[in-house]
């Protein structure tokens, strides 16, 4: 019950994120336009966007599965090596901004890899979507 839950979860959660950032990525321009910054900026930042949301699916299923210990020890494993990589790139780059918008999407490829690692035993390719609702 809880692998077709959560599968129906992050299937839908995929499907509609992928069209949110679709409509945003090509309308890139005119936000660049209006906020005034530069366009790779701002597609970096959907990106980060777009991974950082399973993390956040993943930890959830774990709450609920009452799993506290091994969020509390992933959430801060990932933490500090999160904050080393952001440090190693803004000391190294020239380009602050562009640094900090490095690490953050190397930190979501990173945390998106960790999350499937972890969501893995709980998803399932053969859902049911009726039962997920009933």
């Amino acid at each position: 019950e809880i692998k077709n839950l959560f599968s129906v979860i992050v299937t839908l959660t995929t499907f509609i994120s992928v069209v949110v950032c679709t409509i945003i990525i090509s309308l890139t321009q005119v936000f660049c336009n209006i906020i005034n910054i530069e366009p790779l900026y701002f597609i970096s930042a959907i990106i980060i966007s777009f991974f950082g949301i399973y993390y956040n699916l993943t930890l959830s299923l774990y709450y609920v599965m009452q799993k506290a210990k091994i969020v509390s020890i992933v959430t801060g494993s990932l933490g500090i090596i999160q904050i080393v990589i952001q440090l190693v790139l803004v000391l190294a780059m020239d380009d602050k901004a562009l640094a900090l918008l490095v690490s953050l999407l190397i930190n979501s490829f990173f945390t998106f890899t960790v999350s499937v690692g972890f969501a893995k035993p709980y998803f399932k390719l053969k859902m049911n979507f009726s039962r997920t609702y009933t």
